[in-house]
């Protein structure tokens, strides 16, 4: 393990946090760094793209609202290169592998809860300096397509999708989705400074369930300040677009019943006047940001849910999103 690029990485962090290095470490599923499982606590390790999100994660977790489970932040720091954080391991598994054996009645409890988070995390005003911390990473001036695909999952103020698609490799997709960015431009939320806090990455796996109760809301790693809509966008990644039957995505169907109970349990997240249009622009600009983080070895050997292959659908128009949506 230790002679693994990730195994030195956690190796620099025990010797950080004064840990022995010959405890057992097992490895944990992560899509943005490194994680283990180390006794009853959980130890993770960013190595890429902006590392401060890990340090922005425990400072804003000690101080959400109590109605909001998260797991206990036991230490954090960073070395420079790298970032970590220790949090207390919390009961329940995730959400995303659990659902398929809830019953109805189950779901539809998850999804109330769900909506209780959220309502609770939008109307939750953080107190300084961490609404500073945010302000910070707000207002910075990613340069670069790797720094903007290192600080947040939706390149937004949209000036930065258009950055990724003037750098990316030309694909199929690329001149319509430039074009489909300048249309929605005017719907972009960041024209002004948002107010409230989003999550950012609110799927399910990041959430843990557990006897019928969400147990932890996981990775607050990329919170920002952003309207409360931003929040729907995990669901819509979370969505089978291609048919591919892949057992970590939900079918439209299902996600349009979740979308119907969300929107029923916590309708103002679901009130702007444009919002098919808005998770419209959402969307292109997290899937043109996905071409760099899961690039093809070659455009005909793309996975059918591949980005290459999902900008030319997404690009055609909004339709998929109002099959998917609650009507208004």
């Amino acid at each position: 393990m230790i002679d693994s690029p990730a195994g030195k990485r956690l190796a620099r962090v025990l010797s950080a946090l004064g840990m022995s290095r010959d405890v057992e470490a097992v490895p944990l599923e992560s899509y943005s760094n490194d994680a283990w499982r180390i006794g009853d606590q959980i130890v993770r390790v960013c190595w890429r793209g902006d590392i401060g999100r890990l340090r922005r994660e425990a400072a804003v977790v000690p101080l959400l609202p109590a109605e909001i489970p998260c797991p206990e932040v036991l230490a954090d720091g960073d070395d420079g290169e790298l970032a970590w954080t220790v949090t207390r391991r919390m009961p329940g598994q995730g959400l995303h592998a659990l659902w398929p054996t809830l019953n109805e009645a189950e779901r539809r409890a998850a999804i109330t809860q769900l909506a209780d988070v959220l309502r609770t995390l939008h109307a939750w005003q953080p107190p300084e300096p961490v609404r500073g911390l945010l302000l910070g990473r707000l207002r910075s001036r990613p340069k670069g397509p790797a720094a903007i695909v290192g600080a947040d999952l939706c390149p937004l103020p949209v000036e930065r999708a258009q950055v990724l698609v003037s750098h990316a490799e030309p694909s199929s997709g690329l001149g319509l989705v430039a074009s489909r960015l300048a249309e929605l431009a005017a719907l972009d939320p960041y024209l002004e400074e948002p107010q409230g806090v989003v999550h950012g990455d609110l799927h399910f796996a990041n959430l843990l369930w557990d006897k019928g109760r969400i147990t932890a809301v996981l990775d607050f790693e990329w919170v920002r300040l952003g309207p409360p809509d931003l929040d729907l966008l995990p669901l819509l990644r979370s969505v089978d677009w291609a048919g591919t039957g892949d057992a970590e995505l939900l079918p439209p169907q299902e996600t349009a019943r979740i979308l119907g109970w969300l929107a029923d349990d916590y309708p103002q997240l679901f009130e702007h006047p444009r919002l098919i249009h808005r998770l419209w622009l959402y969307q292109l600009a997290n899937t043109v940001r996905e071409l760099y983080t899961w690039p093809p070895a070659a455009p005909e050997q793309a996975a059918a849910d591949h980005p290459v292959n999902n900008l030319p659908r997404f690009g055609l128009g909004p339709h998929h999103l109002h099959d998917l949506l609650p009507p208004a």
